[in-house]
């Protein structure tokens, strides 16, 4: 067996170059002079391995950049960031990271609530308020002095450290799923992290994971454990969160599912020198634990200590403070101040269909379905927009099983008061696509859900886009409005 380290800026459609490969010799340590580089074995010819580096010691993208010192009263930042986690599912399936984090002190919100169907526009609103002078990349690199390592341009800020070419090249290594892709950026962050610990930096990765396994359990796990044998803990605010909860599919149309799909992750681990100097922070930090909590409020939690001083004031949250944070779309510092216990979606700023706070309507959709009127109604509605908003869809067909209206409504928690002004209805179709072979006969279920306004009429508004379940027709497109792109001429068209 022969193997080689290529570097991976001559990478392109899989191919490395042999003009700049540096043969390995086996049983003896080479240093490779390259940033990114993969490594590839042959064996009789064939490619028998494959995987991806990233040296950001090699990394001359920051040039001559000195960051100022990181120090336990002005400490450093990392944040890993997952696209779809959900807090019940941390629970379940990630029991080493749980027990881990919470040895090492992490503070878990349990009732972080996402509040947009747009991943992009909820990573975007965790660095960035238009209200606020600088992004948070963009303060800590200009203000603070630090180094930004990313490998997305969320942060508000380019990156010092170019992992593109690492990134891309991910996919192509032996073995690769989207388990191991986001393994290797763990472990790409977790390196630099502890490498830079008495430096000042910024350090974001955002991992697009699908699936979950063990092995990203114990990945993140063991992740902490390093931070904490190499003190990253004792400069660093480390946060691990994700945009939103299990995607929605076939399960996301139930209570359960719905709860699931709202409600992200959020950990929190807070230096200890921070601990002991600002005791009534500590306090309100604490008390948010069981709060209800946005995005909107980890950018401000993010911004008090992007700002940390001596000075630093504790935040009262009366009625003209949540007036003007509501006024103005800012959320609250979980660290400055102490949330009301019954905080509303609408004080958060939580459009109602992603709201948490739901009760299952039973009554009411026993009347419902009593008459089979209202599932008439919302099968209309859902035939004629999707053949008409989507061409490869030839018909849609009522669901024999599942042709039920599921009916939700905002808890009396979350209404404080007021009148019930509307309720959600859950239904689903089948849809079959134009084109099928007699081998690939399949449809897909298509999930609807629907805002229906209790103003005396039958005022019925679609309250989220429609999504397909891809579980028993291989194709994951996720929402509808990509199914015709991603998956109808891949699996549903007849061959030519």
């Amino acid at each position: 067996m022969s193997c080689i380290a290529s570097d991976l800026t001559v990478f392109s459609a899989n191919r490395l170059s042999a003009a700049v490969a540096i043969k390995l010799e086996p049983e003896s340590l080479q240093e490779i002079p390259y940033t990114n580089f993969a490594v590839e074995c042959h064996q009789n010819g064939r490619l028998a391995f494959r995987k991806t580096f990233y040296s950001h010691k090699m990394d001359t993208t920051i040039g001559e950049f000195e960051a100022m010192e990181s120090t336990e009263t002005n400490p450093s930042i990392a944040v890993l960031y997952f696209k779809s986690i959900s807090y019940a599912q941390l629970q379940r399936d990630f029991p080493k990271t749980v027990k881990t984090t919470g040895k090492l002190g992490f503070y878990s919100f349990s009732m972080f609530n996402k509040m947009s169907g747009d991943v992009d526009d909820i990573v975007n609103g965790t660095f960035y308020n238009e209200d606020v002078r600088h992004a948070i990349g963009e303060y800590m690199r200009k203000e603070r002095f630090c180094k930004v390592f990313t490998n997305t341009n969320r942060t508000g800020i380019e990156s010092d450290y170019s992992l593109t070419e690492f990134t891309r090249s991910l996919p192509f290594d032996s073995c690769s799923d989207d388990n191991t892709i986001a393994e290797r950026l763990i472990e790409a962050w977790t390196r630099f992290s502890i490498d830079n610990t008495d430096n000042c930096y910024l350090s974001h990765i955002f991992v697009n994971n699908t699936y979950w396994s063990k092995s990203l359990d114990s990945t993140l796990s063991h992740a902490m454990i390093q931070f904490q044998l190499n003190n990253v803990f004792q400069k660093t605010l480390v946060l691990i969160l994700s945009a939103e909860g299990i995607p929605v599919g076939q399960f996301g149309n139930s209570y359960t599912g719905k709860v699931e799909e709202r409600n992200p992750i959020l950990l929190a681990h807070v230096p200890p020198k921070l601990r002991t100097l600002y005791p009534d922070h500590v306090f309100q930090i604490e008390q948010n634990q069981n709060k209800l909590i946005t995005h909107k409020d980890v950018f401000e939690l993010l911004n008090s200590f992007v700002r940390l001083s001596k000075g630093q004031t504790i935040q009262p949250t009366d009625p003209e403070f949540v007036e003007w944070r509501m006024e103005h779309k800012r959320g609250v510092s979980l660290w400055q101040s102490l949330l009301p216990t019954k905080r509303t979606c609408v004080e958060a700023m939580i459009p109602d269909e992603f709201c948490l706070c739901m009760e299952h309507m039973l009554e009411q959709e026993r009347i419902y379905n009593e008459t089979d009127n209202m599932a008439a109604t919302l099968y209309q509605k859902m035939d004629t927009e999707i053949r008409a908003r989507h061409p490869c869809i030839q018909e849609t067909t009522r669901v024999a099983d599942r042709n039920y209206t599921l009916v939700h409504n905002l808890n009396s928690a979350i209404l404080n008061g007021t009148d019930e002004y509307v309720e959600f209805l859950l239904f689903t179709v089948h849809a079959y696509s134009n084109g099928l072979s007699a081998e690939k006969n399949f449809f897909i279920s298509v999930n609807g859900q629907f805002k229906h306004m209790l103003n005396g009429e039958r005022d019925i508004r679609q309250a989220y886009p429609y999504v397909t379940d891809g579980t028993g027709s291989m194709c994951m497109a996720g929402f509808m409005d990509r199914f015709c792109e991603m998956c109808h001429r891949k699996f549903y068209m007849s061959p030519p």
